[in-house]
């Protein structure tokens, strides 16, 4: 609709309230909106409610007081009835019903349920006193410290579908419930406590699980059970290592002595046929076989004897493996910077060796190493 030149919008929202709840009433108001008509020149409110009772709902009957910007009562209260639907309990209603007021300066509405009629028949009456008010709702996390509000999140089993909006204080208003999901329950009985429409839990288990004291006992246990778990823990793996030591040394022993047997053999051994060709030259096989022999002495090798004779040099490498891991690596070490050129891998079997003050030349090798990486 345009109005001098000017579209006007036809539905202007001026007012939307959320939360409110009437003491001992089977009805609760998610929200209510006041809206103005600009077409009509007048005012309706829309009014979102929930059945919180234990029984489906055939009629509700309401009225509405209407003040202005003032606060003065604009005329008599309007009644209004909510009906020809079945209204299970939690379910919604009501929210897309317009209720228009005689007065367009209408700013602020006050409401209450006089009446609900039941499926079984039965009726339940306001006496009269009560309106819909704002809820007063606390979260949990205004009265709880931190170590008890993380122990309620995280370890008390809490519904999914409260984690999502917040935890709230559990009350006790009369016959109505507040739960700790922030949903209102009334039971008109009051005899026994019936689980929460919204999270299936009772006000009962709600106080429980807020409860500051609980809570804290829970966390200084938790805690503690941790921290005896961390402590076994460091205690196995310093078990762990200190047996890896032993074994260490016990292997690093045995390799020593076997070495020396073997080194022992080979110079008896071959003593006398190194004294007979001491007299004669040797030939260029016959340095080769004694530059060999060296290496089988000290583990150290030349470029020539790597390069050229690298399948003997492994194999002989191979044969210490197990006995004399260090020795090993070292060898292989060599092979890798003399006969491949790879440095990088030359270092990374020097890094193994765990006694390398045996090599003498073992820093001579790791400098050769990184020059050739």
């Amino acid at each position: 609709m345009q109005k001098g030149g000017i579209k006007m919008e036809h539905y202007k929202q001026l007012y939307i309230y959320e939360k409110y709840y009437m003491p001992d009433c089977p009805l609760f108001i998610e929200k209510y909106a006041l809206t103005k008509d600009n077409v009509k020149n007048s005012i309706f409110a829309q009014i979102k409610l929930r059945n919180i009772g234990m029984k489906n709902i055939l009629a509700t009957y309401i009225n509405v007081k209407c003040f202005d910007i003032e606060n003065h009562e604009l005329g008599e209260p309007i009644e209004y009835i909510y009906q020809d639907k079945v209204v299970a309990r939690g379910e919604e209603f009501g929210g897309r019903e317009p209720i228009y007021f005689q007065n367009a300066y209408t700013r602020k509405i006050i409401i209450t349920c006089t009446k609900v009629v039941y499926e079984d028949g039965s009726v339940w009456t306001s006496d009269g006193t009560k309106y819909f008010e704002k809820s007063n709702m606390k979260f949990a996390e205004e009265i709880l410290n931190e170590e008890c509000l993380q122990q309620l999140k995280f370890y008390e089993n809490i519904p999914e579908i409260t984690l999502k909006h917040g935890i709230y204080v559990p009350q006790k208003l009369g016959k109505t419930a507040v739960c700790g999901c922030g949903a209102y329950n009334y039971n008109e009985t009051d005899k026994v406590e019936e689980p929460c429409y919204n999270c299936g839990k009772t006000v009962k288990w709600w106080n429980k699980k807020v409860d500051e004291k609980y809570l804290q006992s829970q966390f200084d246990s938790r805690r503690k059970a941790e921290k005896e778990k961390e402590l076994e823990k460091q205690r196995i793996e310093e078990e762990q290592r200190a047996i890896k030591k032993i074994e260490e040394e016990r292997r690093r022993k045995k390799s020593i002595k076997t070495f020396a047997i073997i080194a022992s053999a080979l110079v008896i051994f071959f003593g006398g046929y190194a004294i007979y060709k001491a007299v004669t030259p040797p030939t260029k096989e016959e340095q080769v076989s004694m530059d060999l022999e060296k290496f089988s002495d000290n583990g150290v090798l030349t470029e020539d004897l790597a390069k050229n004779h690298k399948s003997e040099i492994e194999k002989k490498a191979e044969e210490i493996k197990n006995s004399d891991y260090d020795t090993y690596c070292y060898i292989q070490a060599q092979l890798s910077l003399y006969a491949d050129d790879n440095g990088f891998v030359a270092i990374k079997y020097l890094q193994q060796i765990k006694h390398t003050e045996r090599f003498s030349d073992y820093n001579k090798i790791y400098d050769l190493c990184k020059d050739n990486m």
